[in-house]
C-alpha cells in the first residue's frame, strides 16, 4: 500500500481540492439564505436543479474518461470550477442580480462532474481487488484531511466577508489543477484476479457489458435512496438550524468540519472492524447510523445534539462511502471501470436532485413537527436497504450463472 504512488500523488491532489471544496459545501445553503435572503423552498430548488447538472453530465465525463484518459478529463474539470467559483466571488463583489450567482453556481458543477468519476478510476486501476476497500480507505481519509481545514478556515472567513468563500475555494482549485499537471501520472491497468464479487479485473477491454446490468441497477438506487438522505447535510438541516435559531453560520462551519475528523480519526478502526462482517452487512450498518443521525434532527437541533448528529452521520459515510466505489469497482467489466462509477455517480446525483426539494417539502412546507418529518426523510434509508438485498440476491444469481465473467 504504501508504495502505490498513484495513491498518495492523487490523494494529495484531491486533498488541495477539498480544503476549497470545504470553503462552499457547508456554506452555500446558508449564504443563499442568509446574505441573498432567498427561501428555502427556492434554495433546494437550486441545489436540485444544481445536481441535477451533475447527474446529466457525470457519465458523460465516465465515457471521457475511459476514452481520452482520467488526467485530461480532471484538468477540464478543475479549470471549469477555478474559472466559475472566481466569477462568483467577482459576481458578489459587484453586488449582481442574483440570478448570475446562482447560473454560476450551477455550472459550477460541471467541474465535478469531469473530476469525481476519473479520480476513482485512477484509484481503481492502481489497486487490486483484494486491496481495493483498503485503498478507497486511504484515498477517503487524505481527501477528507482538507475537509477538517476548509469548512473552519470557511467559518472564520464568513465572519468577516461571507463572499471570500468562493475566492478561496478558487484558489483551492488552481492548487489542484497544478498538483495534478506536476505529480499524477496515469497507471497502467493493474492486472487482478476473479474478486468475491465475481469480477475479473483483467487487462481493459476484456469484458463484456450486457444492455441492462441489474447489479449496477439496484447498487445505485439504493445508493441514489441514501444520497436523498445525506444531502439534508448540506441543505436543509443547516437551514432549519439557523433559522429556528438553533446555531450561528460560523457555528455551523465547526460543526460541519467534525465530518472530516471522525473520517480521518476513525475510518481505518471502522474498516478494520467492519471488513469482517462482508460488505452487504456493513452498507446497511451504515444505512442504519444516517437514519440514527437524522432522527436526532427531529428532537433538537441545539449546538450540542447536531454535534453528536454529525459525528453518527459520519460513522455512517466511514462505512458505506469506500465500499461504494469499492463495490463497483469489483464488479464492474475491465475497461469500464469510469463508466460504472460514474452511473452509479449519476444515481447518486440524482439522490441530491431530489434530496433538497423534497427534504425542504417534508421539513417546510409540510404541517408536520420536526421529529414527523426527520422520520419521513429516514423512510428513504429504508428503501436503501431494500435495494442493497435486491444487490446482493442479484449478485449471487450472475455469480452461480458465470463465477468469472458475471
Amino acid at each position: 500500500m504504501l508504495d502505490n504512488s498513484t495513491l498518495w500523488r492523487v490523494g494529495f491532489a484531491r486533498f488541495t481540492g477539498s480544503i476549497g471544496m470545504g470553503f462552499v459545501i457547508p456554506f452555500m445553503a446558508l449564504f443563499l439564505y442568509s446574505a441573498e435572503g432567498l427561501s428555502p423552498y427556492t434554495i433546494g430548488a437550486i441545489f436540485s436543479i444544481t445536481y441535477l447538472t451533475g447527474m446529466v453530465f457525470q457519465p458523460i465525463g465516465g465515457r471521457i474518461s475511459d476514452k481520452h484518459g482520467e488526467k485530461i478529463t480532471i484538468t477540464a474539470g478543475l479549470l471549469v470550477s477555478f474559472t466559475l467559483y472566481l466569477a462568483i466571488w467577482v459576481l458578489v463583489s459587484l453586488d449582481v442580480n442574483t440570478i448570475f450567482i446562482i447560473t454560476a453556481y450551477v455550472m459550477a458543477s460541471l467541474g465535478s462532474s469531469f473530476t469525481y468519476s476519473p479520480y476513482y478510476s485512477l484509484i481503481t486501476k492502481s489497486s487490486t481487488g483484494s486491496q481495493m476497500k483498503k485503498t478507497m480507505g486511504i484515498f477517503r481519509v487524505i481527501f477528507n484531511l482538507g475537509f477538517i481545514i476548509g469548512p473552519v478556515a470557511g467559518s472564520i472567513v464568513s465572519v468577516y466577508r461571507f463572499s471570500d468563500i468562493f475566492l478561496f475555494a478558487s484558489i483551492f482549485r488552481l492548487t489542484e489543477l497544478i498538483v495534478l499537471i506536476f505529480l499524477v501520472k496515469p497507471p497502467a491497468w493493474n492486472m487482478g484476479v476473479p474478486t468475491q464479487n465475481g469480477s475479473n479485473n483483467a487487462s481493459p477491454g476484456s469484458g463484456k457489458v450486457s444492455r441492462i446490468d441489474r447489479k449496477l441497477l439496484f447498487f445505485s438506487l439504493s445508493v441514489m435512496f441514501l444520497a436523498m438522505i445525506g444531502t439534508q447535510v448540506q441543505v436543509s438541516l443547516p437551514i432549519f438550524a439557523f433559522s429556528t435559531g438553533g446555531i450561528t453560520i460560523a457555528e455551523y462551519g465547526y460543526i460541519y468540519s467534525l465530518n472530516g475528523l471522525v473520517v480521518v480519526a476513525g475510518q481505518f478502526l471502522i474498516n478494520r472492524i467492519f471488513s469482517k462482517i462482508g460488505d452487504i452487512a456493513s452498507m446497511i450498518a451504515g444505512i442504519m447510523l444516517y437514519m440514527v443521525a437524522f432522527i436526532i434532527a427531529g428532537f433538537s437541533h441545539a449546538f450540542l445534539p447536531l454535534v453528536g448528529l454529525i459525528v453518527i452521520y459520519s460513522l455512517g459515510e466511514d462505512i458505506v462511502a469506500p465500499l461504494e466505489n469499492a463495490i463497483v469497482g469489483n464488479f464492474a467489466p475491465s475497461g469500464k471501470v469510469g463508466f460504472y462509477i460514474s452511473v452509479k455517480s449519476s444515481f447518486w446525483s440524482a439522490g441530491n436532485v431530489l434530496g433538497p426539494a423534497v427534504g425542504s417539502l417534508i421539513i417546510f412546507l409540510l404541517p408536520f413537527g420536526p421529529l414527523v418529518s426527520w422520520g419521513i426523510m429516514d423512510m428513504f434509508g429504508g428503501v436503501s436497504m431494500i435495494m442493497i438485498l435486491a444487490f446482493r440476491k442479484q449478485l449471487w444469481k450472475d455469480f452461480k450463472k458465470s463465477p468469472v465473467t458475471a
